[in-house]
């Protein structure tokens, strides 16, 4: 009989975490090995959530309450439990958000950590403990793993790392689709370019830092590629008046979002990410797996474990502006074999590791 394993995210939204989400459950289903199911508290539109929805069950607590008026809170946490005790593993995909309704239970739980621990413990209380109560802990790369257990060694044995699984075919595949592009955007697409892809949420993403960076340089007659930024979210006019307020509106070009950023990555100049903190930031392997020079911030967990410590891009310090604007007027070629950088986020390594932990617990 196959094994019952529920996946547990707030919302099937476009971002890094739902897409990886998305990449495991295809993966996972190839084998045919368990049955997969989707718990989240948000109803989505989005291609994930069809794409997702195409092979796996999906449960949304917002469609379940839609038809119920009165006490709402109690209906919600009797429908998660429900769900949850349906299952013989539950994994909590993101960061342990659904903690409050898997402390008490009884099924098997795993916590997929996302970002760094101090990062986390800036914004979720009593993170040592919430963790203590899930039988495993994922983390998505191995720094993460040193930096929890150097600060809570008494989780050891039951924390490991499985890097993100990356459907590199279909990358491929999207890569060289542009049928999505108006006619503007084939026109800047024809032409060199810096990019960036990322939700614009200067709360982690920094792009203040990679817009004045590009002023700065320009400023000192640097000749600079337009930036173009690919991605929504919350500062978006925070960041547009930024770029107007510096007269850059000619050479920053905000586009959105985009479903298949991957056209844009393969055609850029080069690929930035200016961030103040990442778990592992699936943008920098995808720009690297298709031919982009690389530049990061050095956040503490992430970029400088992709990119081997400088030796596949360039690192600069989270916040330098001076530093940044310096890298992006002196962009050179990294030379290395991707192809033996990326064995190790095959789906088959990953998945490998998933049923193994699946197994263990």
């Amino acid at each position: 009989m196959k094994k019952k394993i529920l996946f547990m995210i707030h919302s099937l939204d476009v971002g890094g975490a739902e897409r990886i989400l998305l990449n495991y459950i295809k993966n996972i289903s190839l084998e045919d090995k368990y049955d997969i199911s989707v718990l989240t508290i948000k109803k989505s539109n989005s291609f994930i959530y069809d794409e997702i929805n195409s092979i796996a069950d999906i449960f949304s607590v917002d469609s379940y309450l839609e038809n119920k008026i009165l006490l709402k809170s109690i209906a919600k946490t009797f429908y998660i439990k429900k769900i949850i005790n349906q299952n013989d593993v539950i994994i909590d995909f993101l960061d342990g958000d659904f903690y409050k309704y898997t402390k008490s239970c009884k099924t098997k739980k795993v916590v997929w950590l996302h970002y760094s621990y101090e990062a986390l413990s800036l914004r979720k209380k009593n993170l040592k403990q919430k963790l203590s109560s899930y039988h495993h802990i994922v983390t998505i790369c191995h720094t993460m793993t040193k930096e929890l257990l150097d600060r809570e060694p008494l989780l050891a044995g039951r924390v490991s790392h499985i890097y993100n699984p990356f459907l590199f075919d279909s990358i491929d595949h999207q890569s060289m689709d542009l049928s999505s592009l108006t006619n503007q955007e084939k026109d800047i697409i024809d032409s060199p370019y810096l990019l960036t892809v990322c939700r614009l949420d200067e709360s982690q993403k920094d792009l203040s830092t990679l817009i004045k960076a590009y002023c700065h340089a320009k400023r000192n007659n640097t000749p600079l590629a337009p930036l173009v930024i690919v991605g929504d979210g919350p500062d978006a006019f925070f960041l547009k008046e930024m770029v107007a307020d510096l007269q850059l509106q000619n050479d920053i070009h905000f586009i959105g979002m985009k479903s298949n950023p991957y056209v844009w990555m393969k055609n850029a100049q080069a690929f930035i990410l200016s961030s103040k903190g990442e778990g592992l930031p699936t943008v920098l392997i995808e720009a690297l797996y298709l031919g982009c020079n690389v530049i990061s911030s050095n956040c503490k967990v992430g970029p400088s474990e992709i990119l081997d410590n400088g030796r596949l891009g360039y690192l600069f310090e989270v916040g330098n502006v001076e530093e940044l604007a310096t890298l992006l007027g002196n962009i050179k070629k990294k030379t290395f074999d991707i192809e033996n950088e990326i064995n190790i986020y095959r789906p088959e390594t990953t998945i490998n590791k998933f049923n193994k932990l699946i197994e263990s617990i």
